[in-house]
């Protein structure tokens, strides 16, 4: 009789033992789950209540590289919880018994949103915890195309291919300081924000700092919009007197370099998928490195073949040894004088012939056609235009080269 007493007792209790930490939930896209408030029995014997949802990876493929995924959650706002997020549903009962609480999407103190977001890793396998004794509505969102996403890709790389082009420009030099102005001053915006809310003061509440951002600025987007105003306009002003500094070649260097780590940075963030966006940075990152190897080794190549290209006095001196059998005629506008006419002009007639074999045969062939012509009609008669506009030219027997 005891027996079945205790039985009957005990059984509506069953359900709330069971119903424990080990329970795990699998949600599907856009299929909402309700769970509703916890009954009293429930309340008093299970302790340490953990609701677990967890998701299953999506294979990546080119066409869910942007491909996003997020829980909605619905729960009163005056409604106090813990959530929690992690790969397996056992780190998610560690971070419970670690007190290592995840804050995205928590409230600010700043408005009653009941909608929370909570982002999730869309390729691999994600689980989300929450703690408590309220209502609420569970939700899993999944889009393959992110438009942000693909949008923040698309800047990236267009800021890549721009970046030599626009640190030569002192306009885009406040741009620059306008932006990073607008970032510091939502940086300042979130910190005043975690501040305010007064639950966890600490730097872990600022991440995710683009999740936070966001859900404060829906809260107060006017104060959101003006502080940005504000923080653009102090570092515009705080370049606009530093505008000296930018003839020097180490500034405009590490303003390149700033706007090449920028797009880093959001080509590397654009996808859930880490190795796309890696394997998109090293590409990128490697690319202007090789570029000036390549255009270093070219230049080196072209000036070690004009060096052998090039003879000088000594290499002439030597053909002239070796081929002293074959009669060679020098250039005409190059003649011999005598020493008693005038010696310096003696010894820039003699040195000028390693000079044209040292620079090319061009040279020599453009200025020899037209002595040339007017030697083949009168050889006698011919004037030395570049020595003496006035004078005679030598016999045409005298045209020959001295031997070694």
């Amino acid at each position: 009789m005891w027996c079945n007493l205790l039985l009957v007792f005990l059984f509506p209790l069953l359900p709330a033992f069971s119903f424990g930490i080990k329970e795990v939930t699998f949600l599907r896209p856009n299929e909402p789950h309700v769970q509703d408030v916890q009954t009293m029995l429930q309340m008093l014997y299970v302790h340490n209540k953990v609701h677990v949802f967890c998701k299953e990876a999506t294979p990546p493929s080119l066409w869910n590289v942007f491909q996003s995924s997020r829980l909605r959650l619905q729960i009163p706002a005056a409604e106090d919880y813990k959530q929690y997020k992690a790969e397996s549903i056992k780190a998610v009962h560690q971070a419970h018994y670690g007190v290592m609480e995840d804050f995205e999407g928590k409230p600010m103190g700043l408005g009653t949103n009941k909608h929370r977001i909570i982002s999730l890793s869309a390729h691999n396998d994600a689980c989300y915890g929450i703690y408590t004794n309220s209502e609420f509505a569970l939700t899993l969102e999944v889009n393959s195309c992110d438009i942000e996403r693909v949008a923040q890709f698309i800047f990236g790389f267009v800021l890549w291919i721009c970046c030599p082009l626009l640190t030569n420009s002192l306009l885009w030099v406040y741009c620059t300081a306008a932006a990073l102005g607008a970032h510091l001053a939502g940086v300042v915006v979130v910190f005043g924000a975690v501040l305010a809310s007064g639950e966890e003061r600490s730097f872990a509440r600022l991440c995710p700092l683009k999740a936070n951002f966001k859900q404060v600025y829906e809260e107060r987007p006017t104060l959101v919009s003006l502080m940005l105003l504000v923080g653009a306009w102090i570092v515009y002003g705080g370049s606009k007197k530093g505008r000296l500094l930018w003839r020097y070649r180490i500034i405009r260097t590490l303003h390149c370099r700033l706007l090449r780590g920028v797009a880093y940075y959001l080509i590397l963030n654009a996808s859930d998928y880490r190795d796309f966006g890696r394997s998109c940075v090293v590409v990128l990152l490697v690319w202007p490195e090789v570029w000036q190897l390549m255009n270093f080794l070219r230049s080196q190549y072209m000036q070690y073949s004009n060096q052998r290209c090039l003879l000088g006095v000594k290499e002439v001196k030597r053909d002239m040894c070796t081929n002293r059998s074959r009669q060679v005629d020098p250039p005409r506008h190059f003649p011999r004088y005598r020493s008693e006419d005038n010696p310096g002009i003696l010894r820039n007639a003699t040195q000028q012939p390693f000079a044209t074999y040292e620079n090319s045969d061009r040279h020599m062939r453009r200025h020899q056609e037209p002595l040339d012509r007017q030697g083949r009609e009168d050889k006698d008669e011919a004037w030395n235009t570049i020595f003496y506009p006035n004078a005679r030219s030598p016999p045409f027997s005298e045209y020959r080269l001295r031997s070694c």
